[in-house]
């Protein structure tokens, strides 16, 4: 056995201790995987200079271990679940060449300052080990690592100060830990490209740890009257590379938050699922030209959307109880996205899905259903323009209301099968279904579907959808509008006009329209348009399409006028109630003659005659 290089044991459920290893000095890797009944390892096997590999994972009764590592070859070190193992071994000078240390689940309280040692680590996973207190200021001289693992160490308060040293750093997950302030230096990690604080709050996090959450279960972790919450850093963050940002259940408030994230160039997908913020400033993402995907459920106290970016493929805000109606803008800001462009490969796709129970006026046409229904057709007439365009298609929106008092678990009869295809029947279409996901059980949800139509020549439309679980859901309303190119490209030009150039009045016109494209200025329907007027209209117009302004104009021209009415009314009013002043004075002082008249036993009537 002199000369034995690979020893495996795994699961040998009887297997207790194992001997001296001085007899084998040329093993080079060592797998114990699953030894559930071992106890002890001989002090010698951290003697072993050949030894590249030294697997131990879930040795779950394992107490004892080497007291010092001093092997030169050793690349991989794995104790996960091993929970009985309360102290790491001291690591000796000679161990550049660790590169995996994988501690998960086990009960180490600290990391040993020998651990600045290991020059050569790269990846450091110390998920769920519940009784680490902190880490080490040596991770600083941890150079060439690029994975620290800390989600779940739920007694962890506080990180290293500086981690401007950790330069090649790729992955920091620091999920489900109790800190309660994030270092600065991390924003400054010029190579990490995932960092998740989720569920960093301060307090214990448990639960915010029990993922998945319940579906209809009305978040404790957003209620406002939790005191603590993550602070982030004031300054907006600067890390190029990242693509992956998770804050969510952090109790962020509006007061947290940085003003924008917009040097985070290459993020693709932003988690902010969970928290107390209001209002998120309004340049928060907009240019983030990667950003696909921004998950905003459970947010109860939000309010509204930012300025969206160009490339979003997805928004998820479920239970966003407070969230106002999508503006026009922003609707076809979404369609216009290069999400469309991909989508149109496909038959079809759902675009938004929030709780809400109107129909947005971005849709021309629009039906409320009298009697509730599990079953919609309709036919949509295609204008000549569209069907000549190199891209077109159908935006459908349904409102759906849920049976609130059936509380039974979503399955995969929670859907809505769709079907659409040309009445000439030149094209045969497309069909499919999408699942229905009510987690806040609020009644009504809003869904927006694409059906993409490109070069297709036909003349009308028909799309039929049908609720499968009819017993819980029911459409109560539903609308439609057809989408082409051109729509894509004025959209773009309007956004590039009103961007351009930093001399700008904002001037917010508020205007709304009903179904019958009649202007209303009242509360319950009150929307609210942003027009960016240059200082050289020429300038703003060019490019602009023609007719798409003159509804615009029409649009301004019928608000100016219904105020201009509404001006009017307000000062007829005012006249009305001044004539009234004026008659009630001058009745109090003929009742005061009056009376006077009649004490001097003098004929009123006959006096006020003489006098006129």
């Amino acid at each position: 056995m002199g000369n034995l290089k690979f020893m495996d044991l795994s699961h040998c459920i009887d297997l207790t201790k194992l001997p001296n290893f001085d007899g084998i000095p040329y093993l080079e890797r060592l797998v114990l995987e699953g030894c559930k009944s071992l106890v002890e390892i001989h002090q010698s096997l951290g003697q072993l200079k050949k030894l590249v590999i030294v697997n131990l994972k879930h040795c779950t009764s394992l107490k004892a271990i080497p007291r010092k590592l001093e092997m030169n070859s050793l690349e991989t070190f794995i104790l996960s679940g091993c929970s009985k193992i309360r102290r790491l071994p001291e690591f000796g000078e000679t161990m550049e060449s660790l590169s995996t240390l994988d501690l998960e689940g086990t009960s180490i309280v600290r990391l040993p300052e020998s651990l600045a040692y290991l020059t050569g680590l790269t990846m450091l996973n110390l998920r769920n080990c519940k009784n680490l207190v902190c880490l080490p200021n040596v991770i600083q001289n941890l150079r060439s690592i690029k994975i620290i693992n800390l989600s779940g160490c739920s007694k962890c308060e506080k990180l290293s100060e500086n981690w401007n040293e950790n330069k090649a750093m790729e992955v920091l997950d620091v999920s489900g830990t109790a800190i309660k302030e994030v270092p600065s230096s991390i924003f400054l990690l010029e190579n990490l490209n995932f960092l998740s604080f989720r569920g960093c709050k301060g307090t214990s996090p448990r639960q915010a740890w029990n993922f998945p959450i319940p579906f209809g279960w009305k978040h404790k972790l957003n209620n406002p009257s939790i005191s603590t919450m993550l602070m982030l850093p004031s300054s907006s963050p600067s890390l190029p590379l990242l693509k992956r940002l998770d804050l969510s259940y952090c109790n962020l408030r509006d007061e947290s938050l940085p003003k924008d994230l917009n040097n985070l160039s290459s993020l693709e997908v932003l988690d902010l699922r969970g928290n107390n913020f209001v209002n998120l400033p309004t340049t928060f993402i907009s240019n983030l030209l990667r950003l696909t995907t921004v998950r905003l459920e459970y947010c109860s106290r939000l309010q509204k959307l930012p300025e969206l970016p160009q490339n979003i493929s997805s928004i998820w805000a479920d239970d966003c109880a407070s969230m106002e109606p999508l503006l026009d803008t922003q609707l076809l800001g979404l369609f216009a996205s290069p999400m469309l462009q991909r989508l149109k490969q496909q038959n079809c796709g759902c675009i938004v899905s929030i709780p809400w129970s109107e129909i947005p006026s971005w849709f021309q046409n629009q039906n409320c259903l009298h009697l509730s229904t599990t079953h919609i057709s309709f036919t949509a007439d295609i204008p000549d323009h569209c069907r000549s365009s190199e891209f077109w298609g159908i935006v459908a929106c349904l409102i759906f209301h849920g049976d609130m008092g059936i509380t039974s678990t979503p399955n995969l009869d929670d859907s809505i099968d769709y079907k659409y295809y040309g009445t000439e029947d030149t094209w045969k279409g497309g069909s499919g279904g999408f699942q229905i996901y009510d987690q806040y059980n609020c009644g009504h949800q809003l869904s927006m579907f694409f059906f993409p139509c490109n070069n297709v020549h036909i003349k009308q439309l028909q799309l039929e959808f049908s609720i499968k679980r009819k017993e819980k859901y029911k459409i109560t309303k539903y609308g439609w509008r057809v989408v082409s190119m051109e729509d894509f490209e004025a959209w773009r030009q309007m956004k590039c006009e009103g961007s351009s150039g930093n001399n700008r009045n904002h001037n917010i016109i508020e205007i709304a329209s009903n179904n019958n494209n009649e202007l209303t200025l009242g509360v319950g329907t009150l929307k609210r348009v942003y027009f960016y007027f240059e200082r050289s209209t020429s300038e703003f117009i060019e490019g602009c399409d023609f007719l798409e302004w003159a509804k615009v104009l029409d649009m301004l021209t019928a608000a100016v006028a219904a105020a201009t009415v509404a001006v009017v009314a307000a000062t007829v009013a005012v006249v009305a109630a001044t004539v009234a002043v004026v008659a009630a004075t001058v009745g109090e002082a003929i009742a005061e003659k009056r009376q006077a008249f009649c004490y001097e036993g003098k004929d009123y009537e006959k006096a006020e005659k003489h006098h006129y």
